[in-house]
């Protein structure tokens, strides 16, 4: 015969989000020469979502994920540089666009800003995660104008055509001076605000896990009775605890031709037995979930209190 060993390790009101929001991020891109994207969270908490990627005569497709629970510190910075192989000094340039939830940013916006980084570009054919991360701060300096370099509705390279899928009508090359061919050679910073980007949208109640749970049949010793406070949508009140009287695993479902997966296998619930309490006065209510909809109204007790709670099988 299996037992299982049951650990509670929270007492919670609400079970919260399982995982951190995300929606994904589209788009195209090239630089002269070469470009990266790193994804900002705020100071010493960056990723570099997209690596190294060069040729200013190809169009990058582009998609990455951003973290819509953290919108208010978050950046997107698209590094561009040059890798000059003449005397004369070359300032990065960059033309695309990024797509999310929220619309599109071309590069013809005044939605990106143009951060010096003070990073010479010379010699950089590539950069590793470790030399951007080395410099990233730099890239907060106050921005500066970007001044872009116009070109026709269909997007041309100043020495090459380019081919844009479904190019935005104010798509143009941007650089930090007005023309390209005289100017710093430094690694420069186009920066988005993520808000620009993705907006949140938070998950429906059928996305979090679903759970099946079984009655316990023997126990190893009573549980010691545990009074809480707790509060609810129904109101609040004080409660003492019993015995666990049902087990809840995460369960996987298929249901009208649909999957729905398990998103926390560790999470499971131990629901205890109430042997005592203040009532509490709940309205009527109509429910809908995946199996249908309901209206019902309640008595005064609450039947038990669900616990999240690891498991250990014996």
């Amino acid at each position: 015969m299996y037992f299982s060993k049951f650990v509670g390790i929270a007492l919670a009101l609400v079970l919260g989000p399982l995982s951190a929001h995300g929606e994904t991020v589209t788009g195209e891109l090239t630089a002269d020469n070469h470009f990266m994207i790193n994804l900002s969270y705020g100071s010493g908490n960056t990723s570099t979502v997209v690596q190294t990627l060069g040729g200013w005569t190809s169009v990058e497709d582009i998609s990455f994920d951003i973290d819509t629970a953290r919108l208010g510190t978050c950046s997107v910075q698209i590094l561009a540089w040059d890798n000059p192989q003449s005397m004369v000094n070359r300032a990065g340039g960059l033309i695309g666009y990024l797509t999310g939830n929220a619309g599109t940013v071309a590069t013809g916006s005044s939605i990106i800003t143009l951060h010096e980084t003070g990073q010479s570009a010379s010699g950089f054919a590539t950069l590793t995660t470790s030399d951007f991360e080395t410099w990233i701060a730099a890239s907060t300096n106050p921005a500066t104008s970007v001044l872009p370099m116009l070109v026709p509705p269909n997007p041309t390279s100043p020495w090459v055509p380019l081919s844009f899928s479904n190019p935005p009508s104010n798509l143009t090359w941007i650089w930090d001076r007005p023309f390209p061919l005289f100017g710093n050679d430094e690694i420069l910073s186009f920066v988005i605000p993520c808000a620009a980007l993705v907006t949140d949208t938070p998950p429906t109640p059928f996305d979090e896990d679903h759970f099946s749970c079984y009655k316990p049949i023997k126990l190893q010793e009573p549980s010691e009775k545990v009074e809480l406070k707790i509060e609810d949508q129904f109101g609040e009140g004080t409660i003492v605890l019993g015995d666990p009287v049902l087990h809840c695993n995460p369960s996987r479902k298929r249901h009208n031709g649909a999957e729905f997966g398990i998103e926390n296998k560790e999470r499971h619930l131990v629901c205890y037995e109430i042997i005592k309490q203040s009532p509490v006065y709940p309205p009527a209510v109509e429910i809908e979930n995946q199996i249908g909809t309901s209206i019902y109204a309640f008595d005064q007790d609450r039947e038990m209190f669900c616990v999240p709670s690891s498991k250990e099988e014996m």
